[in-house]
């Protein structure tokens, strides 16, 4: 997996004038409470076309967020205010971006992949 970003990281990067290039949205399914979401970044000071994900931590996970609107609003406080596209955790569409994590290609289920990226 490609390092993650932290909120940190993105405000730092906008604050030394960088720019948001895309954000997108996987609804991983959750059987107990409804999906869970996730959010990729696409930064022009990456000078890549790769999307990180977005982390608690480095060393904790992923940053997964349950109520939608509360994701929405983290994104667009941070100052991004193009367009936002929700896909389902697998949906094809998904294989056109570079670093989506296996679990959100549809590849590996999540619950089914451990810490070190194994398959269980």
């Amino acid at each position: 997996m490609l390092e993650p970003f932290e909120l940190a990281d993105i405000k730092a990067g906008l604050r030394d004038g960088g720019k948001i290039l895309g954000v997108f949205i996987v609804a991983r399914p959750d059987s107990d409470e409804g999906p869970v979401f996730v959010v990729y970044f696409r930064t022009d000071w990456t000078q890549s076309r790769t999307f990180r994900i977005l982390s608690r931590f480095r060393t904790e996970g992923v940053r997964t967020y349950k109520n939608l609107g509360s994701l929405y609003k983290t994104i667009r406080s941070i100052g991004y205010d193009g367009r936002i596209t929700i896909y389902p955790s697998g949906d094809n569409a998904l294989h056109t971006f570079v670093g989506v994590l296996p679990e959100d290609l549809g590849d590996h289920p999540a619950d089914m992949v451990t810490s070190e990226g194994d398959k269980e």
